[in-house]
């Protein structure tokens, strides 16, 4: 029986060195070239530009993504990859310290090319692997896919995590294309918030179509398998039906909660400049709109109800992409513009577009809005963007000395200067009455664009407030000129626990909101939707997203599923303390039934609130606190 047992242990160590016996680990990387089967019609080249970086680090998606690059392909469709941005790979075969070349066949990816490690963010190096391949692969169609992290047309794709984070900004892409002899079909983005007029209009001269995501791209990306099938059954395919395959089939393998941020668009980027042009001409009105300090106040206000893409808070970051669809609906009205040059635009410039439930009503491309006024990213902006009406509506309403080379002077707008004679005495007061409202007043009520009302609770144990939630729920009142909100006696939690809840969007019948947590010793959010169902809201726990990268921009991809047994880590904003400074809450271990979501009474306990408003420029203007407490689930104000 012994001798048994050590006869059937060497047979299976032999059997797990024999290529293709299906024991032990799968060989992704091949050498023998494999023949091909016959093919008609049309000839395709794929160039997948695998910048691994921050996907395979943390989740190993790029080494998915290779585990399942096997198919068979006629001889007329060639799919090419290169590899690079990366630290450690997760599979065997693929070279870390190496920029390496790929050709899928049918049993896994065979090694075409090699060089020293090269910049996956440099234009220069895209550029190469383009005009290599082509020349290598020539073919009657093109399709250039750049797979990896993404931050919009400020942060840029395929970021290098081994080359400081470098990232192929527009400018690049354009250098880059410009430099490839052969225009391309199709450039798609298997990354985060590129469908921006921005990057559509650099890579408009050098590609037909372009498929892209305005929001964050689901972590499974583009369908390879279904792409790749598409052609290889349908060569003659045009470069549009193809377009709308790839688009479509984001949506065919897309799974979890973040499958409702899904918003790909297929993109004809012919129509691109058009669709510039008719911006700029709307943007020239929104400048000259600004000058009135009366039309500012509403452009401002109305920018608040704006569909913004990604991140959005203090905590997660700020994206500052703005659906451009959305801007137009909010802004043409107060501008005296017609829709329909914008409108008509649009509708031929994204000709196709698969959205999730948050992002149904998106027009499939966005535009830069610097929501948290980074001058450092307007200056970035103003190299890329060239759009004249834009940047001037933006130097004249983030107005700030900081913007280098400006074409116009805020300083000289009527707007400004009405805005310079009141905001010295600019004030507001609060006080509440018997009746549960809380009144404010402001010096000068024409210049405000956002007023809510912050409520802060009392930590006895470390003797501070820290913030909880603010209720735009405010009612104007214009025979007083005053501003009411009525008590709120409830609040979310999250399993019964009070926890600091920011809105990230409002969407009219669904609202986005973020709960600051530490998840596994990152910074993390939990990320809340309400839906509005016969005048109540309903509330889902759509799972832990990482937000955006603090210094390079980079959206986290995933929406991470709560399990049992995991720990968040509530963290709470202190009141008046130093900008961004947090308290960490009590850990809250999940257990059976999972993290529930639910508006509560709110807990008896010492509290603050406090009007807040802003201005037409950003100014933020905070009231003196007023005390409150709350016994048995109700808010009372002290006298």
């Amino acid at each position: 029986m012994k001798r048994r047992t050590v006869l059937m242990c060497i047979l299976l160590c032999i059997a797990l060195f024999i290529p293709g016996c299906g024991c032990g680990k799968k060989n992704i990387v091949v050498e023998k070239e494999m023949k091909r089967r016959h093919s008609t019609g049309d000839s395709w080249t794929v160039m997948i530009y695998m910048s691994a970086s921050s996907l395979e680090k943390d989740y190993k998606r790029a080494g998915e993504v290779l585990k399942n690059m096997a198919y068979d392909l006629p001889e007329n469709i060639n799919v090419i990859i290169e590899t690079g941005a990366c630290k450690a790979w997760s599979i065997d075969g693929v070279d870390a310290d190496k920029t390496q070349d790929f050709i899928v066949q049918k049993n896994g990816i065979r090694k075409i090319y090699e060089s020293d490690k090269a910049n996956m963010g440099s234009a220069k190096t895209y550029s190469k692997f383009l005009t290599r391949t082509i020349n290598a692969y020539p073919a009657e169609k093109y399709i250039s896919v750049i797979w990896g992290d993404g931050g919009g047309p400020i942060g840029g794709v395929a970021h290098d995590i081994t080359n400081g984070n470098d990232s192929l900004t527009p400018n690049e892409l354009k250098e880059a294309l410009e430099s490839v002899d052969t225009k391309l079909d199709i450039i798609g983005f298997d990354a985060n918030m590129s469908a921006s007029l921005e990057i559509a209009s650099a890579v408009a001269p050098y590609a037909d179509y372009m498929v892209a995501s305005e929001d964050i791209m689901p972590i499974t990306g583009l369908d390879y398998n279904g792409l790749i099938e598409y052609i290889s059954d349908n060569p003659s395919s045009s470069a549009a039906q193809v377009s709308q395959v790839i688009c479509d089939g984001v949506n065919d393998i897309a799974s979890g909660e973040g499958k409702k941020f899904m918003a790909i668009s297929a993109i004809d980027l012919t129509h691109a400049q058009i669709l510039a042009t008719a911006f700029d001409a709307f943007a020239e009105k929104m400048a000259e709109n600004s000058e009135n300090i009366a039309n500012l106040q509403k452009m401002t206000a109305l920018m608040n109800n704006a569909h913004f893409l990604g991140a959005n808070t203090d905590w997660e970051g700020y994206s500052n992409l703005v659906d451009l669809k959305s801007l137009e609906n909010q802004l043409a009205p107060v501008i005296s513009y017609g829709q329909s040059d914008i409108e008509r635009a649009i509708s031929k410039t994204v000709f196709h577009k698969v959205t999730g439930e948050i992002n149904e009503d998106v027009g499939g491309i966005s535009l830069y809005y610097p929501k948290n006024k980074s001058i450092e990213e307007i200056n970035k902006y103003k190299d890329i963007y060239t759009g004249k009406g834009y940047i001037d509506y933006i130097e004249k309403t983030f107005a700030h000395d900081g913007i280098l080379n400006r074409i116009s002077d805020y300083k000289e707008t009527s707007s400004y200067k009405e805005y310079q004679s009141v905001i010295g005495d600019y004030t507001i007061t609060a006080e509440a009455d018997h009746s549960g409202i809380y009144y404010m007043s402001a010096s000068n009520s024409d210049i405000i664009t956002k007023i809510g009302v912050n409520l802060y609770s009392y930590n006895e144990e470390d003797g501070i407030y820290y913030y909880l939630n603010t209720d735009n729920n405010v009612y104007y009142n214009k025979i007083t000129d005053t501003y009411e909100y009525k008590l709120s006696n409830t609040h979310l939690k999250l399993n019964k626990i009070s926890v600091s809840v920011y809105l990230v969007n409002d969407l009219g019948s669904k609202k986005v909101y973020s709960v600051p947590v530490t998840y596994r010793d990152k910074s993390a959010s939990v990320r809340l939707l309400a839906t509005e169902n016969n005048g109540e809201w309903e509330y889902t726990v759509l799972g832990i997203w990482n937000g955006l990268d603090e210094k390079t921009g980079i959206a986290d991809r995933n929406y991470q599923k709560i399990e049992v047994g995991d720990t968040i880590t509530p963290m709470y904003e202190i009141y008046k303390g130093i900008d961004g400074e947090y308290i960490k809450g009590k850990d809250l271990t999940i257990v059976f039934g999972g993290l529930n979501v639910s508006e509560r009474s709110i807990s008896d306990g010492e509290y603050i609130i406090s009007f807040e408003t802003e201005d037409v420029y950003g100014k933020q203007t905070e009231s003196k606190p007023t005390n409150a407490t709350a016994i048995k689930g109700k808010l009372q104000i002290l006298k």
